[in-house]
């Protein structure tokens, strides 16, 4: 199931008419479904799974630093 969402989450994220609130949201809410996952492959000793994720994960995680960094300096 999280894996259909996590598919999800990236399209959104793919999205760039979202706005930076939600985009943190939709990126935060990645994220964690990414570790449920990723801790999981692991676990079961599929690393090449594993690392799909990790990869995911990283490349929505620079837009999470700047949506962050925008909404401090707010």
């Amino acid at each position: 199931m999280d894996r259909w969402r996590v598919r999800a989450l990236d399209k959104l994220l793919a999205d760039p008419a979202l706005s930076e609130n939600r985009r943190c949201l939709a990126y935060r809410a990645l994220a964690v479904k990414c570790d449920v996952l990723i801790s999981g492959f692991a676990r079961r000793g599929k690393t090449g799974e594993a690392d799909r994720y990790r990869r995911l994960k990283e490349k929505h995680g620079g837009r999470e630093s700047v949506a962050r960094a925008a909404s401090e300096a707010s």
